[in-house]
């Protein structure tokens, strides 16, 4: 089902959909001290600052729960051993062509 956006609530809206999507695609691996973020955040990494791929990892920490922010800020804050970041591989899920649905 794709929603429907509308103005008066579009950023709330944004705002939802990248954090349900960004929950469901970001890993952390704690144990081998690895993000993997979205291929997205890889193409338009430049957007999130000077291209250093922790920029996007700080700009997404705002739309995951609480405990991944914590996994993440407590890997990213260990100076001994920075993690690293990998970028998924890009999803060929999408829509070809959309119905509108009842409701």
């Amino acid at each position: 089902m794709v929603p429907v956006l509308c103005q008066q609530h579009f950023e709330e809206q944004m705002n939802a959909a990248s954090s349900f999507s960004l929950m469901r695609k970001i890993v952390v691996d704690v144990p081998k001290r690895i993000l993997y973020l979205p291929k997205v955040t890889d193409l338009f990494r430049k957007d999130f600052g000077q291209g250093n791929p922790f920029d996007a990892v700080q700009y997404c920490l705002q739309f995951l729960d609480q405990d991944t922010q914590a996994s993440i800020i407590d890997m990213l804050n260990n100076d001994a051993n920075n993690p690293q970041v990998k970028f998924l591989n890009a999803s060929d899920q999408f829509h070809s062509n959309l119905t509108v649905m009842a409701v």
